[in-house]
């Protein structure tokens, strides 16, 4: 009997593992275009940030950085010397391949082999989740740590392997380290846990003499010990870092919240634009009595970041957060799938449900595969392409020049990192802020303008309009339209314009 059966089990092993690499391999595949465009201004302020905390120059990083830059910005920003951006991006590419990897193993050990396969190509073919693993920042690395650390929680729960407890609460905390706001899914995995694990650990029965009697689990308490500890670094490095982290919450969360008409369900349109699927796939295993517990806190955890949008009122990083909601309602939606499939067709056989669980889990991530190369686009798009400007600018700026531009840390990354010896300006300064000896804001950048301090000004209308209004009027007289590059925001809107003072 074991002779007829050992070549099935031997092409049932052989066929998992290659398929699982043919998952992998696709989601690496998605993610080698990564000369797609220039730098965006975000990553532009990280890989500049990681270039100045490796030449040991102090950096106000700590206070406007939504993230630890020892690991937000420092590895960016070694890669970016070895390499360049496509260096950086390649970083989080291999980030974005592991994900994948973790994730599908994840889905495997909790709802089987099948959901595996079903939540790898999901998340492979993401758009978001390309386009994150595409991006030269810290979010990619916080996803690679948030997915490691559940998925060692599962291993642990599975196997008590005690010391995968605290391993997966020291990725979850670095999580956090990488990426602030993944402090949310990450309090709403630790209360799942901690309701899981006390349901694990006290037991009450009955008595006849002393009525309830509670029994607590000894090896468990260890084991809840063992996965605290890690999490008092985040209490610890709150306290150290308490001014600096307050500075953040102002100026990156609190500036950005709009009370604007309709805005929250603006945010909720656009989480459900990227999850509704997975999400509706989701609900069928709920139905699963044995494992309904597990399942909602999957599913609270995924869709716990979107209190965090709901709350700042921010809908700019609803796309990019949202990857944080997948790594859980993949392998749930894989997990719902199959559970439909299994009670609709509970009484055919099981090579016919095998066979229409195929077909559906081809066609769900081919689907999502197409939506997610339609979006990619835009994804890119919603900072203005310099590639054109910068090129022109690196040649036509002298040593020492002081430039006055629009996302201005493009033009620091660009022309100061990367600038050629002879042309490398002594500041660049952006439309967000500007000091001299006189004072600040819309009055110090007249002053510049007014004597002629910059030999450029690039503006490309898109991000401080009204200041740029203001700038053009005192520019009449003093600086000519030089010459003008396309933006291509969206694909191709927007315009970059250079001007220079009129001798």
């Amino acid at each position: 009997m074991n002779g007829i059966h050992a070549p099935q089990r031997l092409w049932r092993f052989y066929g998992d593992r290659a398929l699982m690499i043919v998952i992998l391999l696709m989601s690496a595949a998605m993610r080698t275009n990564l000369t797609y465009r220039s730098a965006f201004v975000d990553e532009a302020i990280t890989l500049f940030t990681g270039w100045n905390l490796l030449r040991g120059e102090q950096t106000m990083a700590l206070n406007t950085r939504m993230g630890w830059p020892p690991i937000s910005c420092i590895p960016l920003g070694l890669a970016d010397q070895v390499g360049g951006l496509a260096a950086a991006r390649g970083v989080n590419a291999a980030c974005g391949v592991l994900t994948v990897a973790l994730v599908m193993l994840m889905a495997r050990r909790l709802y089987g082999r099948a959901a595996g396969y079903v939540a790898g190509g999901i998340w492979a073919v993401s758009g978001i989740a390309i386009f994150v693993s595409t991006f030269a920042h810290s979010d990619s690395l916080s996803l690679l740590f948030f997915s490691g650390g559940l998925y060692a929680w599962v291993v642990a729960s599975g196997r008590h392997s005690r010391w995968l407890y605290p391993t997966g609460s020291l990725l979850l905390t670095l999580s956090v380290l990488t990426k602030y706001p993944a402090v949310v899914p990450v309090l709403m995995a630790f209360f799942c846990g901690a309701v899981w694990i006390a349901r694990e650990m006290i037991h009450v029965t009955a008595s006849d003499t002393d009525g309830w009697t509670v029994h607590m689990s000894r090896p468990r308490l260890v084991d809840v010990s063992l996965g605290l500890t890690p999490f008092l670094l985040l209490p610890i490095y709150v306290f150290l870092v308490r001014d600096a982290l307050l500075s953040a919450w102002n100026t990156q969360v609190l500036t950005k919240s709009a009370a604007q008409p309709g805005i929250w369900w603006n945010i909720l349109s656009e989480f459900l634009a990227y999850a509704w699927l997975p999400l509706a796939l989701s609900l069928p295993a709920l139905l699963v009595r044995e494992k309904r517990a597990q399942n909602l806190g999957m599913l609270l955890i995924g869709v716990s970041l979107l209190s965090y949008h709901l709350l700042n009122r921010d809908l700019s990083t609803v796309f990019k957060f949202t990857t944080y909601g997948l790594v859980t309602l993949a392998p749930l939606a894989a997990a719902g799938l199959t559970t439909l499939v299994r009670c609709g067709l509970r009484r055919e056989r099981e090579v016919l449900q095998q066979s229409i669980l195929a077909g559906l889990a081809v066609a769900v991530v081919a689907y999502l595969g197409f939506v997610g190369q339609q979006s990619l686009p835009g994804l890119r798009s919603y900072w203005s392409d310099t590639s054109e400007a910068i090129r022109f600018l690196r040649q036509e700026i002298q040593e020492g020049e002081r430039v006055l531009m629009e996302g201005g840390q493009v033009g620091r990354y660009y022309l100061i990192t990367k600038g050629e010896p002879g042309h490398i300006p002594a500041q660049v300064v952006d439309t967000w802020w500007y000091q001299d000896d006189e004072g600040s804001g819309l009055e110090a950048y007249q002053r510049g303008i007014a004597e002629q301090r910059f030999a450029w000004i690039i503006l490309d209308y898109a991000f401080t309009p009204e200041l740029n209004k203001a700038l053009l009027e005192t520019m009449e007289g003093r600086y000519h339209l030089e010459t003008s590059f396309p933006a291509r925001r969206f694909g191709h809107e927007g315009q970059i314009d250079l001007f220079a003072p009129i001798p």
